[in-house]
C-alpha cells in the first residue's frame, strides 16, 4: 500500500506543516523524485506493471497514483496506466474482493488524482463498493473496513479507506472514525488493532504500536476532519532517528517504507503543527535511492539487494507533496475515459 517534492519543508530549525506549504520541499527533492518517477515509468509495459505472464494489479494501481503529478514528468505514462485500469475495471474490481479494501481504496485515489469520477469508473461505482465493506454494528469489529484479519494492517487500511471516501466527497461514517481513534495507545502512537495487537506488546516480538499504523492513522483522522492528537505528533517527533528517518518500531533503524508512511500522514494533516525536522525525513527517504548501476533511480530496502518497487512507489507518492486525496492531473481525465 501505503505516498519528494514534499509538503514538508522549510528550515531544519523550525518547520510549519500545512497543506498550503506543499511546494516548499520541492526544491530539495525534485531531482531524486524525478529519477524515481522515471524508473517507475520504465516498469510499465502495455499500460500495466507485468508480473510473470500476467498483470500485477496492486502495483499497477500504485504506479498510476505515483505518476499522477505532472511536476515529476511522467504523468503521461501515469495516465496510460490509469486508462488501462479504467478499461479493465470490471475484471480488476472483481479480482480485488471484499476482505481487504486497500487496493480498492488506492484505485479510488488514483482515479481521483486524474480527475476521473470513482463513482462512475467504467460504469462501476467504486465508492459504493468501498462503503459496503464497512463492518456493521453486529460485526466482529464495528466500524472497520474489510473483514480480513486486522492484526497487522487494520489501521493502515482504515486510513486508506477514509482517504478514499474523502477523495470521493462522501461522508466518512462516524463508526469508522470511532474505530480508528480507539487504536491509539497512551504513547500517542497507534497500533494496527489494539484488540489483536495490544499497545503493551513488545516490538521485539513484532507487537505493539508502530510508525506505519501511526502514519495512516493520521491520514484517516485528517480525512475525517479530526484534529491529530498532540501526543501522536509528539510520538512522531520523539521516534525520529538521528538520520532523520523512522523505523517500523521505536529504536528500529530507518527504512523507506516507514519514512513514507509517516510523511504521508504529515502531508495529509490539516491545520498547522510545529515539526522542526520533517525535511530531514524527506532527505532520509531518498537516501535509499540507487544512484548507479542496475535500478538507478529506484529505492532499495535495507538488507534486500536491488530495486524495491513498493518502496519506490511509496516515495514517489510522497513526492506529490499533497494529501492522498488531492487531484493532481485533472487534464488527463478525457484521455483516460476515452
Amino acid at each position: 500500500m501505503s505516498r519528494c517534492t514534499s509538503a514538508l519543508a522549510a528550515t531544519i530549525g523550525a518547520l510549519s506543516l500545512t497543506v498550503a506549504m506543499a511546494p516548499a520541499v520541492g526544491a530539495t527533492s525534485a531531482a531524486p523524485s524525478t529519477r524515481a518517477a522515471s524508473w517507475l515509468a520504465s516498469q510499465v509495459s502495455a499500460g500495466y506493471v507485468p508480473s510473470g505472464s500476467g498483470v500485477d494489479v496492486a502495483d499497477t494501481i500504485q504506479v498510476a497514483l505515483a505518476l499522477a503529478d505532472p511536476v515529476l514528468g511522467q504523468a503521461a505514462v501515469g495516465a496510460k496506466v490509469e486508462h488501462y485500469l479504467y478499461t479493465h475495471a470490471p475484471s480488476i474490481v472483481a479480482g480485488i474482493g471484499t476482505a481487504d479494501p486497500g487496493d480498492l481504496a488506492f484505485l479510488i485515489l488514483s482515479a481521483h488524482a486524474y480527475g476521473v469520477n470513482p463513482k462512475s469508473f467504467n460504469k462501476l461505482n467504486l465508492v459504493t463498493k468501498l462503503q459496503g465493506e464497512l463492518q456493521g454494528a453486529k460485526a466482529s469489529a464495528p466500524g472497520l473496513f474489510g473483514s480480513a484479519d486486522p492484526t497487522y494492517d487494520g489501521t493502515i487500511r482504515q486510513g486508506l479507506a477514509m482517504a478514499a471516501l474523502k477523495a470521493a466527497g462522501v461522508a466518512i461514517p462516524a463508526s469508522a472514525t470511532t474505530w480508528l481513534k480507539a487504536q491509539r495507545c497512551s504513547s500517542g502512537a497507534f497500533s494496527s488493532d489494539v484488540a489483536l495487537n495490544p499497545c503493551s506488546g513488545a516490538p521485539a516480538n513484532y507487537e505493539g504500536a508502530d510508525t506505519n499504523s501511526t502514519g495512516f492513522a493520521v491520514v484517516g483522522l485528517a480525512a475525517a476532519g479530526v484534529a491529530v492528537p498532540t501526543a501522536t505528533l509528539n510520538f512522531v517527533k520523539s521516534d525520529q532517528n538521528a538520520d532523520g528517518g523512522w523505523g517500523f518500531y521505536p529504536t528500529n533503524t530507518s527504512d523507506p517504507d516507514s519514512d513514507a508512511y509517516v510523511l504521508e500522514g504529515l502531508e495529509s494533516s490539516s491545520g498547522t503543527v510545529q515539526f522542526p525536522s520533517a525535511k530531514r525525513g524527506v532527505t532520509n527517504l531518498f537516501s535509499f535511492q540507487i544512484t548507479s548501476g542496475p535500478g538507478v533511480g529506484a529505492l532499495s530496502y535495507p538488507g534486500v539487494a536491488g530495486a524495491n518497487l513498493l518502496a519506490t512507489e511509496q516515495a514517489v507518492q510522497v513526492a506529490t507533496g499533497q494529501p492522498l486525496w488531492a487531484v493532481l492531473d485533472a487534464g488527463a481525465a478525457k484521455s483516460i475515459v476515452a
